[in-house]
């Protein structure tokens, strides 16, 4: 009888081939494949690599990674601010610290001020140990002193904490005027000793700009003008903002309904050139009233198209374009015929508003960021002589050079943007219409979303 031994049991493994190499991939598509859903992204800029410099009372201070000419250091989100401590008489010295603060302060006439410190981060450069402190000592902190401080993700606590807000600033005049900054300060405190033990300190401060960047989920569309043409083949790109001019309470007439068309992401950068189509209808007797006075006017201006009664389009102030509507499509017909409305009385621009609250007592403001350009469309007249007519504008508007700042919302402080519509009645005898401003809410953000990979 034999009796197996543990290494007569142990069986052999089985042989293994070496595995394929992996498949080659590539971000862009191959002939047979196409992409089901794509987000552009914004190249990513190169890092700058220049240096500010700023220099008071033997102190210079060196901040890295800015752009050339800067004014202002400039962070964005999650920044890091690093930078050198150079002293031109190393002497005395006991210590050298740096501190990043931010503060946001609201106030308004007769109704308060509230200032609210946002955050207080403090570094230690270089300090003298301890016990060379009291003793004479020759000990000195090195030419070169570097740094880096990096910016909270908010402020607040717990469950509270909030987003940081830009750099910002606004002073609105008036019975209620507000007053709006919100900044950063990065300050160099060196400190030596003086006779008797007292202490000497010298400061260097400097604001840093704090510009967080944000960018839309997707982008306005290409060639969305003439309006007329893209609304029947693609009314997805469009959003309908639907309002109403009303007339005086004793007019016979009736109001005009106003729809005005934007791009549908209704999120839109600094750089963006934004399309607009204004359709104004209602009673040829209350747009003949609104082009040529308060006398109606039974004979259209050139330029008035005819409706069908029958045509009647959603309610709702601001509702998206539905493709499935063939009323809505009946009302887009091509233009053919001489203009003979102008644009004085018609207005479009983008506005922001900022409001505060402070101990309860609310106030706001508002800057006008950017003129649209208008221009009037011929239209043809539809036949039938009882139903609706209207009238067409279309053009662009976009944010003046000096916005550098979106839409945010920081604690008692929003700052809104909108775009707005305002029609004027003529000017002259009293009107039977109103003067009519719609604002539609928008965001302004800091990056296009058209910028490629």
């Amino acid at each position: 009888m034999s009796i197996a031994t543990p290494h007569s049991a142990v069986l052999d493994l089985p042989s293994y081939s070496p595995s394929s190499s992996a498949p080659h991939y590539s971000p862009e598509p191959s002939e047979d494949e196409c992409r089901l859903v794509f987000v552009a992204r914004k190249q990513r800029d190169l890092v700058p690599t220049d240096v500010f410099a700023k220099k008071a009372g033997g102190v210079t201070l060196l901040i890295s990674g800015q752009d050339s000419g800067v004014v202002v250091p400039t962070y964005n989100r999650n920044g890091i601010v690093r930078g050198e401590v150079l002293l031109d008489d190393e002497a005395a010295v006991q210590s050298v610290s740096v501190k990043l603060e931010g503060s946001q302060s609201t106030s308004i006439v007769d109704g308060g001020a509230d200032l609210v410190e946002l955050f207080s981060e403090s570094l230690t450069v270089w300090s003298k140990p301890r016990s060379d402190i009291a003793g004479p000592s020759t000990l000195t902190p090195p030419a070169v002193l570097p740094f880096a401080i990096p910016f909270p993700k908010g402020y607040g606590e717990g469950q509270s904490v909030k987003p940081l807000p830009p750099t910002f600033n606004a002073q609105f005049s008036g019975t209620h005027g507000i007053y709006v900054e919100c900044k950063y300060i990065l300050t160099v405190t060196v400190t030596k000793s003086g006779l008797g033990g007292w202490k000497r300190q010298k400061l260097l401060t400097t604001p840093v700009s704090f510009e967080p960047r944000s960018r839309a989920y997707m982008p306005i569309g290409r060639d969305l003008l003439p309006f007329f043409s893209t609304i029947k083949s693609a009314p997805g790109d469009w959003h309908q903002v639907i309002s109403k001019m009303e007339v005086q309470p004793k007019s016979t007439l009736e109001p005009l309904e106003c729809q005005l068309f934007v791009p549908a992401v209704q999120i839109y950068a600094f750089s963006d050139i934004i399309p607009f189509h204004l359709h104004l209808r209602g009673s040829r007797a209350s747009l003949a009233s609104f082009v040529a006075g308060p006398t109606p006017v039974f004979k259209l201006p050139k330029g008035i198209k005819a409706l069908s009664s029958t045509l009647k389009l959603g309610s709702s102030s601001r509702t998206s374009l539905d493709s499935s509507s063939s009323s809505f499509m009946d009302v887009l017909t091509p233009q053919v015929s001489p203009v003979g409305h102008d644009s004085s009385n018609v207005r479009v621009y983008l506005l922001r508003q900022v409001c505060v609250s402070v101990d309860g007592q609310k106030a706001w403001g508002e800057i006008v960021l950017g003129e649209g350009k208008i221009s009037p469309l011929s239209s043809t007249r539809a036949a039938g002589t009882d139903g609706e007519y209207s009238l067409d504008w279309e053009g662009e508007v976009r944010c003046g050079s000096a916005v550098s700042v979106g839409s945010f919302r920081s604690g008692e402080l929003v700052v809104k943007d909108f775009i707005v519509v305002e029609l004027k009645p003529p000017v002259g005898s009293p009107s039977p219409l109103k003067y009519h401003r719609h604002a539609h809410p928008i965001r302004l953000v800091t990056d296009s979303c058209s910028d490629s990979l």
